[in-house]
């Protein structure tokens, strides 16, 4: 292992661009380590937010940061507790395979 390791910050998203490009992202872009990657899995985001979080990007123009929307939601049960314990599995999923961190 190297002696400052790659790192990987996986988000799963949906419909929060609004928290993800105020809070979220500032948060870790603050941090003292920099040897690090944020992997952006959206959860297929509406166009809206999607838009959003890739003007976000745009602007910044940080190569550490990758946005991918998946192009449809994940299929997840109607039972809201069973919901909640699988919602974001799919975007997760796919972070760790984009991730190129140790």
């Amino acid at each position: 292992m190297s002696e400052n390791p790659l790192v990987t910050v996986r988000i799963a998203t949906y419909q929060n661009s609004k928290l993800l490009i105020e809070r979220t992202l500032p948060t870790i872009l603050s941090q003292t380590y920099q040897n690090f990657e944020i992997v952006i899995v959206g959860d297929g985001c509406t166009s809206e937010h999607a838009e959003r979080i890739e003007s976000w990007l745009r602007d910044r123009n940080d190569q550490r940061i990758l946005f991918l929307n998946l192009p449809q939601r994940g299929v997840y049960p109607s039972d809201p507790m069973r919901r909640w314990m699988v919602a974001g599995v799919p975007p997760a999923n796919k972070g760790i395979d984009l991730a190129k961190g140790e």
